[in-house]
């Protein structure tokens, strides 16, 4: 049985480390809060941005387009896909990162699909494009994806760049290096698809892992418009050329934003939780520090009396 001085220095740790998990979880609520609003002010935008882009490709469908449009919407053989792998830099996030590389693992062929990931739209279709032998470039926003990865990719694989501090706060002026470099592939024809994959936010408790086909995007699906008659200045190509870009700064925005508050959420739950047990722990160590005081108190008192006997 431990010694009470042993016990002591164990609780005085513990009741350290549980002061440190309860400020860390005090930390990520305050910065879940900030994230959860900033992702409210986008979802608006984003949703008259889709609606936006599909009045616009119905506007051009069947037109002969310029130059500076037809470069975005002319359709292509896909032979090479750029993929954008968002994770955290930090750990002590609970199973925010790792559920989201292990779906990634399985999309690239490292692990096998299970049925979890086979119910999921786009990285059914990500996968599909892999097992088709077309060449992919992942690159990295986060230093848990980086690290995970960077000497598991091989095959048709290619391991591309990795943007430091991109998650650590993330703005427009972190997302636009990332989109802009996809821009120039995709004008280059380095890359014929742009792919993000990322936790998305539901709730502190529960983050969902995603592919979303970037671009080209089927904005023009049925459904998307907003059927009303608009007039467009200049002509709806030239208007699309320059919105398209625009569109995947954006959306790289947004992935780092739901990226950020999915973050927190996990880093959150996990404080929490080891706040609670740290708490236990400081419980159980308490009561084995009173058992093992009384048992020496017991023993001196048995002492005291048997000398006392002795002496009698």
């Amino acid at each position: 049985m431990p010694t009470i001085k042993e016990l002591t220095n164990k609780l005085k740790n513990l009741q350290n480390t549980k002061k440190i998990t309860a400020a860390m979880k005090m930390v990520a609520a305050s910065k879940l809060r900030r994230a959860q609003e900033a992702i409210e002010r986008t979802r608006p935008y984003r949703s008259e941005l889709t609606k936006l882009l599909s009045d616009l490709q119905a506007a051009v469908a069947g037109e002969e387009l310029p130059a500076e449009a037809a470069v975005w919407l002319d359709p292509r053989v896909v032979k090479h896909v750029s993929i954008v792998l968002f994770t955290s830099d930090k750990g002590l996030c609970g199973a925010f990162n790792n559920g989201l590389i292990r779906t990634f693992e399985r999309v690239v062929g490292i692990r096998p699909m299970d049925p979890t990931t086979e119910g999921r739209t786009g990285f059914v279709e990500l996968r599909s494009r892999i097992d088709e032998g077309i060449v992919y470039t992942v690159h990295f926003a986060g230093r848990r994806g980086y690290d995970a990865f960077r000497a598991k990719i091989h095959g048709t694989g290619n391991v591309g760049e990795w943007y430091q501090e991109a998650v650590a706060k993330p703005s427009l002026a972190n997302a636009r290096p990332i989109a802009d470099k996809l821009i120039r592939e995709y004008l280059d024809g380095k890359t014929d698809e742009i792919w993000v994959v990322n936790n998305r936010f539901q709730s502190a408790l529960t983050q969902i892992p995603q592919a979303i086909r970037v671009f080209p995007s089927a904005h023009q699906a049925v459904g998307t418009t907003s059927n009303k008659p608009i007039l467009f200045d200049p002509p709806p190509a030239i208007v699309l050329s320059k919105l398209i870009p625009q569109s995947i700064r954006f959306l790289i925005l947004n992935a780092l934003l739901e990226n950020a508050a999915g973050e927190q959420g996990a880093r959150m739950t996990a404080m929490d939780n080891a706040t609670r047990n740290g708490q236990e722990m400081i419980d159980k160590n308490t009561l084995l520090k009173n058992r093992a005081r009384q048992a020496q108190i017991t023993t001196e008192l048995v002492e005291i009396i048997a000398g006392a006997e002795s002496i009698r």
